[in-house]
């Protein structure tokens, strides 16, 4: 269970391209704002992942993550830029 992490990161992008093929009806631009938003909430709850891991904490579950997005920062809110 190494890679658990990775393995959840692939399967969400999977899923995503899978939408932006069946649910974007012609509109693209709206499809790809739409995995925009779920990269930005997969990016949060990677780090929040790798964060529990690191302070031997439980982790999150992804509702929990997207139901507070600014509980689990990105890296860039992180980093202040």
């Amino acid at each position: 269970m190494k890679h658990a992490i990775e393995i959840n990161g692939l399967a969400n992008l999977h899923l995503m391209v899978e939408q932006l093929n069946v649910e974007s009806n012609g509109d693209y631009e709206y499809a790809i704002e739409e995995i925009r938003e779920q990269l930005i909430l997969l990016e949060r709850y990677m780090l929040a992942q790798q964060a529990a891991k690191d302070n031997n904490t439980t982790p999150p579950f992804w509702h929990e993550v997207r139901e507070n997005p600014i509980l689990y920062p990105t890296n860039r809110e992180r980093s202040g830029k």
